[in-house]
């Protein structure tokens, strides 16, 4: 009976992953083509999924926190952009003080890579809207 609820466990975290890499890539495109607004809702959503599935302090979170900050920048929301701005700095602060564990940099297995490089991109095309 437990190996069935984790494997039910292991089987929605799965899909709450590919839901929000979905999700990351389509607002990636939208914010590409100038709907920041579509992005953002789309990234809002990334962001939660995130954090009910990986935690307050898993580095994609610090990620999607960083890109959505910016676009609450973008939009005049200081406030609550500072407050996800601050939030990514915290979780990447914490992320450099566990690099000596191996798993500084939430892969653990070293397939990463190539998310790594999808995520700077989008916080990078964030970045450039300001």
């Amino acid at each position: 009976s437990s190996s069935s609820s984790s494997s039910s466990s292991s089987s929605s975290s799965s899909v709450s992953s590919a839901l929000s890499e979905t999700l990351y890539r389509r607002g990636s495109i939208r914010m590409e083509r100038g709907d920041a607004d579509a992005a953002l809702r789309d990234f809002d959503e990334v962001l939660r999924l995130r954090i009910s599935s990986r935690g307050l302090d898993h580095p994609t979170v610090g990620d999607i926190a960083h890109v959505v900050g910016v676009l609450q920048f973008k939009r005049g929301n200081d406030e609550l952009a500072m407050g996800l701005l601050e939030g990514a700095l915290r979780i990447r602060k914490k992320g450099m003080q566990s690099d000596g564990d191996g798993d500084g940099n939430g892969n653990g297995n070293g397939s990463g890579s190539g998310q790594s490089r999808r995520r700077e991109g989008a916080v990078k095309a964030a970045d450039s809207l300001v």
